[in-house]
């Protein structure tokens, strides 16, 4: 759970930090964020499935 909120964590300061850039750039950003978060929930959720069955 660390991880995934670091990322979004990092993606809400990474958005007022940069917001003197176009918003298109932030928001395609923020969506390749989202996917990293994704991903990473999804990896731990395999790991998890897979730790009940040792």
């Amino acid at each position: 759970m660390g991880c995934r909120t670091g990322v979004v964590a990092g993606g809400v300061y990474g958005n007022s930090y940069y917001g003197d850039q176009p918003i298109l750039y932030r928001v395609l950003a923020l969506l390749v964020l989202a996917l990293v978060a994704g991903w990473i929930a999804s990896s731990d959720a395999k790991r998890l499935a897979i730790s009940w069955l040792w």
